[in-house]
């Protein structure tokens, strides 16, 4: 699979002359991973945001494999003969994986009308860990922290009923993109600054991570 890896890296060294000589470029735009701090109890997803210089456009195919830490997933798409920019979010599931640390090698295609031929357009790489499913789940260990009010408006108090150490305190929107980090010494969370909305709050400890819901408004 490295090897395959490879000759696919140096093929698409030939695309950036394509996109910086000012001609059409389709792209992947951003890619992430859901939810954001995986464990390994979690249905893991990998949402891609992809830009094309025609419509319409619409995923016609994945592959997806797995080899060890080493994930590939292909996508294959097609666009119309239209001028016009085209954006497209596709989703792959990969599943529960185990512990360790990964490299997502991620591929997109797309062929027309009239060229039947997948063209390799654009390759993004990401790495992320997925921990251990050692986690407190809010929804029956309220007595471990508590968060509150919520729906909360211009502060989201926390208390740690038995002491543990706080780690980290990050606050996500609904789509694993991190919205704010908190200091780990304080009570209260500022959140007087964030939109209206729903959000995930993430509270990483000596014993485990918590994770609770939050409505802001």
């Amino acid at each position: 699979m490295k090897i395959i890896i490879i000759s696919k890296i140096l093929l698409f060294l030939f695309l950036i002359v394509i996109k910086t000589s000012g001609q059409s470029y389709s792209g992947i735009d951003s890619l992430k991973i859901i939810p954001a701090n995986p464990v390994t109890t979690d249905e893991i997803s990998v949402i891609c945001y992809s830009v094309f210089p025609h419509g319409s456009c619409f995923s016609e195919e994945f592959n997806l494999s797995i080899e060890d830490t080493i994930i590939h997933i292909e996508n294959y798409h097609f666009i119309g003969e239209y001028t016009a920019i085209c954006h497209s979010v596709d989703t792959v599931h990969p599943g529960n994986l185990s512990e360790g640390n990964y490299t997502l090698y991620y591929f997109l295609y797309y062929n027309t009308e009239t060229d039947t031929t997948y063209i390799l357009s654009d390759i993004d790489t990401i790495y992320f860990t997925v921990s251990s499913g050692n986690i407190i789940k809010s929804e029956n260990k309220t007595d471990i922290i508590t968060v509150y009010p919520n729906p909360a408006n211009n502060k989201i108090k926390i208390q740690n009923n038995y002491n543990l150490v706080m780690q980290s305190i990050k606050l996500f929107d609904i789509n694993g993109r991190l919205i704010k980090s908190f200091c780990t010494t304080g009570a209260a969370l500022d959140i007087s600054d964030i939109a209206k909305g729903q959000y995930v709050l993430n509270i990483q400890t000596d014993k485990g991570e918590f994770v609770e819901k939050i409505v802001i408004q």
